[in-house]
Formats: C-alpha cells, structure tokens, sequence
C-alpha cells in the first residue's frame, strides 16, 4: 500500500524554483515542499495546507497554474510507514504548479522541520536534486505542468534568467586569466590598455546569466540588460566568471552588450564570448540597429 502524498513546484518571477532543506538532510540535499495527505483530507487541501506548515506561504500568495493527476511512486528502502493503523511500503505523490505572487519576508520555515529554503533556477536543479530518480521525476513535472514555462513567468520580457552566481574580481590581468583559461583572442584590442579601468571593478559581484527569448533590436537589450541597477558584464567580468565553480554549466555564445556604449548610443559596442567544449575565444562586437539572437546576455551588480 501506498500513502497519498502531494509536491508543490513553486516558481517565483525569475524562473526560480522554491526548494527545501529539511532538519532531517544533510546540508547539500533539497526537496520540493510538501507531505502527505491526512485522513479524509483533499490532494488540493492537502497541498495548501502543507506548503503553510512549512513555509508560512499563504494560499492568496500562490497563483495555481496545474496539477498531475498522475502521481510519482517511489517505495521505501529501509523502512515501511505505519500511519492512521495502515501499513505503508512507498508513497505516491501529487504534483501541484504554482507561481508565487507574494514577498520572500513571508516565507518562515518551520523551526525543527524546515532548516532552510532556497529559489533555483531551472538549469541549476540538477546540484540540488540529488535523491534517486528525484530530478528526473521533477522536471517531467515541471514539463508537464508548466508546459510554456517562459510565457507564464516572463509575459513580455525579452529575457529570462539561467543563471544566478557571485563572482570576486582579482587584481589579475586579462592577459594573465586569458592564458590561465587558454583563451584565444578574436579581436587584438581586447587588451588592459583598451581596458583602462580595471580598479574600478575589483571585488565582489552578482551576475545574471539570461537568454534572450527572440530576437531583439541590439539598442533595446542594453536597455534590459540596465533595468533594476544592473548593468552589463565587462571582460573582466567575464573572465572571472569562467574560472569560477559555475562555469562548469556555460556553453555557447554570451555577450555583454552596451559594456562599450554611452546612453546615446555614439560609441555601441559589445564585449563577446564563445564556449565550445575547451575552444573558448573572446572578443568584441558591434550591432547599432541591428536585431540580435542566439546570444545569452551576462550583466553584473554590486554585491
């Protein structure tokens, strides 16, 4: 027999997805909110009831987007449960999609049950996943009950979010971290003289990786990539990011456009860079009017 259990996959503005640590797991393992479905409980009753026991979220500040009715089995290893005088050798689990509508403050976890919780993006569940069968079975979900993920979460944004890190800009030169990543030059101006200012970003850094969803006039993603205080990567930003732990997810073709523009767009520029397996070149690029895609924008904020 097995015991009735619900799954929220949570997903906030950026794509993120709400995970849990529980008091019961080591540091390094996560798990979607949720539990089991008490006697004469509902699977929807159920859901909410479960994701306010664990986080304090409360049900006007999730806006519900679906539900499987096919639920994930998964048998118990060691132990069997017994619960309401029954004997449970595994648990089915429900999945319930909802996005989050509410601000992160509310979110409490549950002292002696919830150690604490984090928001990953889609791309990263994959370090965080890490029971058996448990990624594999979470992203059918989410493919099943978020089936135009983009569309729900960013409606008329040019960009969504794949990649969230911090970085720290060392003293190193671009010469010194180009032949530390075995970096080929597109362009011979990339160098610390065209670069001038290095001082000025040492230190500390958030970064945004975000994939451009169509298409766009080169002027317009400047003006995205500069929303909110952000503001677009510079070489050495981009350098710093290769050599930290998250670059290990990076492939393809990245830029940081308006990194060589004023506001008026007199001097547009942009800053490139290629990853293909260990061939990785860098370079600059120049698209005034042009439309853009294929790119993936990298734009930084102060720590």
């Amino acid at each position: 027999m097995y015991r009735k259990g619900v799954s929220a996959l949570i997903i906030n503005n950026k794509n993120e997805f709400l995970l849990v640590n529980l008091e019961s797991f080591e540091d390094k393992y996560f798990a979607i909110p949720g539990g089991g479905v008490e006697l004469g409980e509902t699977l929807e009753n159920a859901v909410y009831r479960e994701i306010h026991e664990e986080l304090s979220i409360e049900k006007k500040s999730l806006q519900f987007v679906g539900q499987s009715d096919i639920p994930v089995r998964f048998k118990f290893k060691l132990i069997k449960m017994i619960r309401d005088d029954k004997d449970y050798e595994g648990s089915e689990r429900y999945f319930f999609g909802f996005c989050f509508v509410g601000d992160n403050n509310e979110i409490k976890p549950k002292k002696g049950e919830v150690r604490f919780y984090k928001w990953i993006p889609l791309i990263q569940l994959k370090d965080y996943l890490l029971f058996d069968g448990q990624l594999k079975d979470t992203q059918e979900k989410i493919k099943e009950i978020f089936s135009d993920l983009q569309q729900i979460q960013t409606g008329d944004k040019k960009m969504e979010t794949v990649l969230q890190c911090v970085i720290d800009v060392s003293e190193k030169t671009l010469k010194e971290m180009a032949e530390t990543l075995g970096m080929s030059w597109v362009n011979p101006r990339v160098t610390d003289t065209f670069y001038p200012f290095r001082d000025s970003f040492l230190g500390k850094w958030k970064v945004e990786v975000q994939r451009l969803r169509r298409k766009e006039k080169f002027e317009e993603i400047v003006r995205a990539t500069r929303e909110d205080n952000w503001q677009p990567a510079t070489i050495y930003h981009l350098l710093t990011l290769l050599t930290s732990p998250d670059s290990k997810h990076l492939s393809g073709s990245f830029m940081a456009p308006g990194s060589l523009c004023i506001d008026d767009f007199e001097y547009p520029g942009c800053v490139v860079l290629s990853i293909k397996g260990e061939d990785k070149k860098i370079g600059l690029g120049n698209w005034r009017g042009s439309k853009i895609g294929g790119y993936d924008v990298v734009r930084v904020k102060r720590e």
